[in-house]
């Protein structure tokens, strides 16, 4: 059984910029291929271009793949949210007061990673699947759901 973060103190210093009120969705795991990453920055594009112009997409996790790491920024950069999009490789400390600074977790990777939902569900953050929503507009209808309930 993997251990869950609130085992570890958390780092508070770390989130401290992203508790602004703006909404901050959660992409959790390596930045490689089967992450699906495309899907989750359309969709958050989509999400902020129609409902939330100062939201962010934190992308937390190590990057194992640098060719595919590159990729992720510049597409992101062609879609000019470079401001609004950050890649971060947090300790355990940092990535728990990410979730709990996180407004929604997003899930675009061929597998649902499970450790994270827990530790969501753990800190109240609703789990958005692209299994639930596998197009850019569900996803991004479904972000709007969420956090304009």
């Amino acid at each position: 059984m993997t251990t869950l973060l609130p085992e570890c103190e958390t780092d508070w210093l770390a989130a401290a910029s992203l508790d602004d009120w703006h909404a901050n969705i959660l992409c959790v795991g390596e930045i490689a291929p089967q992450q699906n990453l495309n899907l989750a920055i359309v969709a958050f594009d989509e999400y902020r271009r129609e409902y939330d112009p100062f939201a962010r997409l934190i992308l937390a996790g190590p990057q194992t793949d640098a060719a595919y790491a590159r990729e992720v920024r510049d597409f992101v950069h062609s879609l000019q949210i470079a401001g609004h999009v950050l890649m971060l490789d947090p300790t355990e400390a940092q990535l728990k007061a990410l979730y709990r600074t996180a407004d929604a977790v997003l899930q675009t990777g061929l597998e649902c990673d499970e450790e994270a939902s827990r530790i969501a569900a753990r800190y109240l953050v609703p789990v958005i699947s692209s299994k639930d929503a596998n197009t850019p507009r569900k996803l991004a209808e479904a972000i709007r759901d969420v956090l304009f309930v």
